[in-house]
């Protein structure tokens, strides 16, 4: 016999301070198109997005260039140094 019917089911979560700041760097990453090492850096009045590449424990590192930033890319890049030095 099958029964049909509707259920709710009432879910209580704690997110801490700081995962709630990684459940929102976590959605600007996603939306915006940015990484978590991402960063700008301006050559002869330019701006551009740079990618860090971690090899082994961290020793050797690479800077990738991923593109020319956008206006969005410096918005963001803003917002996201903000959240990450905000504390409780």
């Amino acid at each position: 016999m099958l029964v049909k019917g509707k259920q709710t089911v009432e879910v209580q979560l704690e997110i801490d301070f700081f995962e709630q700041k990684r459940i929102v760097l976590n959605y600007l990453y996603d939306i915006f198109n940015w990484g978590e090492h991402f960063f700008l850096k301006k050559e002869n009045e330019k701006t551009f997005v740079y990618d860090v590449k971690y090899y082994g424990l961290k020793d050797w590192t690479e800077m990738i260039l991923v593109r020319e930033a956008t206006e969005q890319d410096i918005t963001i890049d803003s917002i996201i140094k903000i959240i990450k030095n905000k504390k409780i």
